[in-house]
């Protein structure tokens, strides 16, 4: 074998790869959404009172408070899942969570709401599988 004057004579050259519109498409990093609940926190302050106003400051910091909570809550309930040994979160796990995370009353408050919209969630699922119900026998009748 013949040496050659290149220093790596055993590797081959690189090739340079030309890019393309798709190359340059593909290197740029898509930005990952952010967990928000601005538009929450707005409609909770809208229901209050109509003429409450928040800065821009304080509703990063009242969207870090919730989200930190939601997160710890999360935390609780995947602990206590692991130690009861079952791989679905439960309800009790849920609200064993919020018992051990927030204070008393505020944990009775937070587990009536949770009940409260749960009910209404029911509610209206029942209520709309009724009306779809009705609608799909009314087709097969007229038939």
């Amino acid at each position: 074998m013949a040496l050659s004057g290149r220093k790596s004579a055993g590797k081959p050259a690189k090739v340079a790869k030309k890019t393309t519109k798709t190359d340059a498409a593909e290197k740029t990093k898509k930005k990952k959404p952010t967990r928000s609940y601005k538009t929450y926190i707005h409609r909770l302050m809208k229901k209050s009172s109509h003429d409450n106003k928040i800065t821009t400051k304080g509703m990063v910091i009242v969207n870090s408070f919730v989200t930190d909570l939601f997160e710890r809550l999360a935390a609780e309930a995947s602990r206590l899942n692991a130690h009861a040994g079952t791989k679905t979160l439960s309800s009790a796990a849920v609200i064993a969570a919020v018992k051990l995370q927030l204070p008393s009353e505020m944990a009775k408050q937070a587990l009536t709401q949770g009940a409260k919209a749960v009910g209404q969630y029911t509610k209206t699922m029942a209520a709309q599988q009724k009306s779809s119900g009705k609608k799909k026998s009314g087709k097969k009748a007229s038939k």
